[in-house]
């Protein structure tokens, strides 16, 4: 199940010699999808060993619906011009990639260790949401004769890399002949999202987690430590009346703590 939904509100306004200029734009994109995907695997055993193999292939779409609004308009005083578009039955197509996933895992008396390797094929570009109804442009040029254009939408482009992501973990016991054992990981998450999306913004996460379990007499525990950070993104909001660009940046940060604790009687 894939649901989106996209949602824009802009308001710029700059006050000089010849007036107020104003900038007001109002735009939502909703799509939603459900898709049938297959997903098949190999695993294999030796003493010491470990290997397990899947694949999974892109989605068979069974139902999809979109919707597109938008409404803006530019005050210049003398002159105006505006852009509207609306489509209940915009298409929405979401496109997925084929996923490959492999791992090893070493098994040993005090402790195991395994790495993880995941795939995704990239996708080319394609329109992600797109209608068949025009974009209206209206608009006076200070004549008082008022103007309207039809233009066609484009669409909303959408592009995946292939990226490939890893994951190293596993745990030891300390101890020889007592229960206690030390866990950690690492993961990187790269994004698929290309440079020409104009959907979606690719953001690289890495995480790393350490963490104990194990048996103290009658008493069973568990506690851990997980954080995830990216490599801050550099996205583009909105050109606005200035001509210049307005640009974010988007930074992830996340923090996690897990225990439990038991008593068995």
């Amino acid at each position: 199940m894939t649901d989106l939904r996209l949602v824009q509100g802009i308001s710029n306004r700059l006050v000089g010699s010849s007036g107020v200029r104003t900038l007001l734009v109002t735009a939502r994109t909703a799509g939603s999808a459900a898709q049938l995907r297959a997903q098949g695997g190999v695993q294999y055993d030796a003493a010491l060993l470990r290997f397990g193999a899947a694949i999974r292939t892109p989605g068979l779409t069974l139902r999809r619906e979109g919707t597109i609004t938008l409404d803006g308009v530019v005050d210049r005083g003398a002159t105006s011009l505006g852009a509207s578009l609306f489509d209940a039955n915009a298409r929405f197509d979401d496109r997925l990639p084929w996923e490959l996933q492999a791992g090893v895992t070493v098994v040993a008396e005090r402790g195991e260790a395994e790495v993880n390797v995941r795939a995704y094929t990239p996708v080319a570009p394609y329109s992600l949401m797109a209608t068949n109804e025009p974009t209206r442009i209206y608009g006076d040029a200070g004549s008082g004769v008022p103007t309207v254009a039809t233009h066609p939408f484009d669409g909303l482009t959408s592009v995946s890399n292939g990226v490939v992501n890893v994951t190293i973990g596993g745990h030891i016991r300390l101890i020889r002949g007592r229960n206690v054992r030390v866990h950690g990981g690492l993961a990187t998450n790269r994004s698929p999202a290309g440079t020409t999306d104009q959907v979606f913004n690719g953001v690289d996460v890495s995480s790393w987690n350490v963490g104990a379990s194990g048996t103290l007499a009658k008493f069973q525990f568990a506690v851990g430590v997980n954080l995830r950070t990216d490599t801050p993104a550099d996205v583009l909001v909105r050109n606005v009346l200035t001509g210049g660009p307005v640009r974010g940046q988007v930074d992830v940060g996340v923090g996690g703590l897990i225990y439990s604790i038991a008593y068995q009687f």
